[in-house]
């Protein structure tokens, strides 16, 4: 879908603030895991 927007094939869409959240999150834990070298459940607690 992203790429489409970008290479002008379909409509340009915006993520809810939800799914933003959610996508920060998601990039949180994997910053953690490389961090500890562990895996790292979603969603975080703190």
């Amino acid at each position: 879908m992203g790429l489409d927007a970008i290479r002008g094939n379909s409509a340009v869409t915006h993520t809810t603030f939800e799914d933003g959240v959610k996508y920060m999150e998601f990039t949180e834990a994997v910053a953690r895991s490389i961090a500890t070298g562990q895996a790292i459940p979603l969603p975080l607690l703190s």
